[in-house]
């Protein structure tokens, strides 16, 4: 077995001879390759989307005496974020004028700071080869890429994720009760930043008392100082941010009861989502390797690292059972990363000797994950990851856009964004309703924000039935266009 499946007790940290050094190396390339892909994506300046203005607007709306504990509005629905992220959104907003580089300073932090620490979880708790699988499937995440400059919690979710890990693991100085109360510590205060604190803080939990044996019941005590503090961020933030319209959105993400039947359906494609979605594009292939990192760690020496590696992902079934936070390939879930990258490095790289040559062969086909995120990754260095750019296309409207003259709106991501980008309300400005009707006048304008990846999803308004694209006084960017369309000769207006 590998050093993944075998050596070591309980949480500890390991170590590792001269031989891993290749490893390291490699450990330590990815580590310097994903800061970069981070950093880059956030130096684009991409413009701000939907849900990015949705927290905007509400850090301009409300008094930072009130605004972590009032529900939040925002279109098409409302919006929740954790009280301290609103807060130092709010903080850096005021100070620096709500510049894309100034509110998405502490996401890009929280990105930066997680991937090293990341390494050094992985380098100490499982062995050389799966650390440098699982960090390189950290370092190249689209997903985690993205949040790196996103004005959204989720990059925050993952660095408590990974500090908890790192604070859990230790090292052989700390005891286990030194670690619960590492953790304990931590937890406290991070849930004020971070909602999905619970769930990791729940899997530490879990795997310190198998470490412990059980011995007693004194050391939960511990727990009760965080409890109080999840009561307490629950009861003033969280269950006040908590609406119908917002649930809604994520319907999709929960089971259906009145139909069981398609709950075991449902679960299987959630799972594989989230493996997608977090080593995209093809990454719901690591789901197997997940499969053989549970496997290989299943002896009882490893078994508290079976159980803080997989109870988060199991925790977060449990809370969509219950209908109180999704379970599905979004962001929603990428607190549950650096388990699920650790995890998928263990199988990867115990599959040769589980399996002798057939493993290589499994090996292979895993590698295809990383070389297809590394495609994604080094693309994005010249193509920049958004979700739509309606600031450049306004500024083209408003330099060449006469008074007199209408303004469609079309696009999955306009709704939203027009708020930050068009403040002001305009008669002549109105969202495009139904695409396949005749939009009377001489002439109008039809402006289109939309998702780079998702393009086909507004190729339906580029074409009208009585009007032509006049390019002359039109613009083209990634993310957005502006067409000016100008009455098609011999059509009735």
């Amino acid at each position: 077995m590998s050093g993944s499946a075998r050596g070591g007790e309980g949480l500890e940290g390991k170590t590792h001879g001269a031989s891993s050094l290749g490893f390291r190396w490699a450990v330590v390339a990815f580590v310097v390759a994903g800061e970069i892909f981070r950093v880059v994506q956030y130096l684009w300046r991409q413009a701000f989307w939907g849900d990015e203005v949705a927290v905007l607007e509400n850090t301009l709306r409300y008094p930072a005496r009130v605004l972590p504990f009032v529900r939040l509005e925002a279109y098409p629905a409302h919006v929740a974020a954790p009280p301290l992220f609103l807060l130092a959104t709010q903080w850096m907003g005021d100070h620096f004028h709500y510049s894309e580089y100034a509110v998405r300073l502490l996401p890009v932090i929280c990105s930066l700071a997680a991937l090293p620490l990341f390494a050094a979880a992985a380098w100490r708790l499982v062995s050389p080869a799966a650390a440098a699988w699982a960090v390189g499937l950290f370092a190249l995440s689209d997903a985690l890429i993205f949040q790196a400059a996103n004005v959204k919690p989720y990059s925050g979710d993952v660095l408590v994720a990974v500090l908890i890990i790192l604070l859990a693991t230790g090292s052989k100085d700390f005891t286990p009760q030194l670690r619960l109360l590492l953790v304990a510590g931590l937890a406290t205060a991070a849930v004020w930043f971070s909602y999905t604190t619970v769930f990791c803080f729940a899997a530490a939990v879990l795997a310190l008392g198998w470490e412990l044996r059980w011995r007693g019941w004194r050391w939960l005590g511990v727990c009760v100082v965080p409890a109080a503090s999840f009561w307490a961020v629950n009861h003033f933030s969280m269950r006040v941010q908590r609406d119908a319209r917002l649930d809604s959105l994520w319907i999709h993400a929960f089971p259906d009861f009145s139909r069981p039947w398609t709950i075991p359906a449902w679960l299987f494609g959630s799972t594989l989502e989230i493996f997608r979605e977090q080593m995209y594009p093809i990454g719901q292939i690591m789901a197997a390797a997940a499969v053989v990192g549970v496997w290989s760690l299943r002896g009882i020496n490893r078994r508290p690292v079976l159980i803080l590696l997989g109870a988060p992902l199991i925790l977060n079934l449990m809370a969509a059972l219950a209908r109180q936070y999704p379970y599905s390939g979004t962001r929603l879930s990428l607190f549950t990363s650096p388990s699920l990258c650790l995890l998928c490095g263990a199988g990867a790289a115990g599959a040769a000797e589980l399996w002798q040559r057939w493993g290589r062969v499994f090996q292979a086909v895993m590698a295809c994950v990383l070389v297809s995120a590394a495609a994604v990754a080094v693309y994005g260095l010249f193509v920049p990851q958004n979700k739509g750019n309606l600031r450049d296309t306004v500024a083209f409207l408003n330099q060449h856009r006469k008074s007199n003259e209408p303004v469609y709106l079309e696009g999955g991501q306009t709704g939203g964004a027009m708020e930050w980008y068009v403040p002001n309300s305009d008669r002549l400005m109105r969202m495009a309703v139904n695409l396949t009707d005749p939009i009377p006048g001489s002439g109008f304008w039809m402006v289109i924000c939309y998702v780079p990846r998702n393009e086909r999803d507004v190729k339906a308004a580029m074409t009208q039935p009585d009007a032509v694209v006049d390019e002359s006084r039109s613009f083209h960017t990634d993310g957005g266009d502006v067409l000016w369309f100008a009455p098609r000769r011999g059509a009735g207006n």
